[in-house]
């Protein structure tokens, strides 16, 4: 089975945005590094952060798509280009293990938050 590793020229554009967002967001800090009163204070505070991650992502690809998601935040919609948005950033980091070490790590622990 064949799995394309190296990036398109049309996904570096995405890979650039995922960078720069995970770059200027402080979600390990602000789930991590804050005592939380209570667990539930904890997990809510996950929600919020993995909800404003996704509409950061999308606002910078599509703003008529974060204009619907403000109103309906129905983020299972658009399942399939999130899935490929963070697919990409992982091949990124298959390819170039020495790159994006702070970024790819904010990732996945956003991911292993987001299923939890």
């Amino acid at each position: 089975r064949f799995i394309p590793l190296r990036l398109l020229y049309e996904e570096r554009p995405h890979l650039r945005r995922t960078e720069a967002m995970l770059r200027s967001c402080d979600y390990t800090n602000l789930v991590d590094g804050v005592e939380h009163k209570s667990k539930m204070r904890r997990i809510m505070r996950q929600g919020q952060c993995v909800r404003a991650m996704l509409m950061g992502i999308a606002t910078s690809f599509k703003y008529d798509v974060a204009q619907t998601l403000v109103d309906e935040p129905e983020f299972h919609k658009y399942k399939s280009t999130f899935q490929k948005i963070f697919e990409i950033t992982r091949r990124y980091k298959v390819m170039n293990p020495e790159k994006l070490r702070n970024v790819y790590g904010k990732m996945i622990f956003l991911l292993q938050d987001a299923v939890s």
